[in-house]
C-alpha cells in the first residue's frame, strides 16, 4: 500500500529576518535627523515571512510616508534592501547606505 505524505510539512519554512545592530543605528540616525527638521513624526517596525520593515509617518495617524524593507538572503548571498512610498518601489539595492543615499540631501547650484 502506498504512502501519502503532506508537502506541506517537508517544505522549507521563511526564515525570520530582522535588522542587526548597524542597520539600525542607520536608521534611527536618519529617523533622528529627519524628526529634528519636522519631517517625519514617528516610525513603526516589524517582522514577516523573510522580511523586515522599518516605515517612517508624517503624523502618527497617516498611512506609512517611506517603507524600508530588508529581505532575505537566497541561496547563501547578502540580503536585499528596499525603500517603498506606498505601493511604489523607489530604490533597491545589496547595501543599505546605497538605499539609503536617496535620502541624502543633494547639492544644488544657486
Amino acid at each position: 500500500m502506498a504512502t501519502v505524505f503532506e508537502l506541506r510539512a517537508y517544505r522549507q519554512k521563511p526564515r525570520s529576518v530582522f535588522f542587526d545592530r548597524h542597520d539600525l543605528s542607520r536608521l534611527l540616525t536618519l529617523y533622528s535627523r529627519r524628526v529634528t527638521t519636522g519631517e517625519w513624526k514617528d516610525y513603526a517596525m516589524a517582522t514577516g515571512d523573510g522580511m523586515a520593515m522599518f516605515s517612517v509617518f508624517r503624523r502618527a495617524s497617516d498611512r506609512p510616508a517611506y517603507t524600508v524593507i530588508k529581505m532575505a538572503a537566497g541561496d547563501g548571498g547578502d540580503a536585499e534592501y528596499m525603500i517603498y512610498d506606498g505601493c511604489r518601489r523607489l530604490r533597491r539595492g545589496a547595501s543599505l547606505c546605497a538605499v539609503l543615499d536617496l535620502f541624502e540631501p543633494r547639492l544644488r547650484l544657486v
